[in-house]
């Protein structure tokens, strides 16, 4: 049982191990989402810019860039939330991994605990197996010489019976 708990603790150091790297990629891909938006809204930027000098000749243009502008703020603004989500569903995982790594770290005091006493119970059975032993090695010797003395007395018995008769 001892075993199958070492075993399960393994698997679940493993399986920390990996969420660990599953944050950890989760991080970098935010990180990238975060580059590329950055880089995206830059662009965006000078687009809006580049849009906005040309509308001052054309009406009609400038009206054509506009809606364009808004197309790209509700891009940027879908960015922006789906960045949102990913921080929060980065800090909950995070969170999770830190609780998994509490809860983990309990366990492994729990086995420890439980492995000590184990030892000790152990050794006290250990102890009592010996001095069963040396018990038995004793009853043994005095059984044997209780023997001895019964076969002597027996004998002079014998003797005594012999004499008289």
């Amino acid at each position: 049982q001892l075993q199958l708990r070492l075993d399960d603790c393994q698997r679940q150091e493993r399986q920390v191990a990996a969420d660990t790297e599953k944050v950890n990629h989760a991080a970098r891909q935010v990180e990238l989402a975060r580059a590329n938006a950055e880089r995206r809204i830059r662009e965006s930027e000078t687009i809006v810019a580049n849009q906005r000098r040309l509308a001052l000749g054309e009406l009609e243009v400038r009206e054509e860039k506009l809606a364009l502008m808004e197309d790209e703020r509700e891009k940027l603004a879908q960015v922006r939330e789906q960045l949102t989500s990913d921080q929060q569903a980065f800090e909950q995982e995070a969170a999770q991994v830190r609780a998994m790594a509490v809860e983990l770290e309990q366990q492994s005091k729990h086995v420890m605990e439980a492995f000590t006493k184990a030892s000790e119970k152990r050794r006290e059975v250990e102890q009592i197996r010996v001095q069963i032993l040396d018990e038995r090695s004793a009853r043994r010797g005095e059984y044997e010489r209780m023997q001895q003395l019964h076969q002597q007395m027996e004998t002079q018995r014998r003797d005594l019976y012999d004499q008289e008769h």
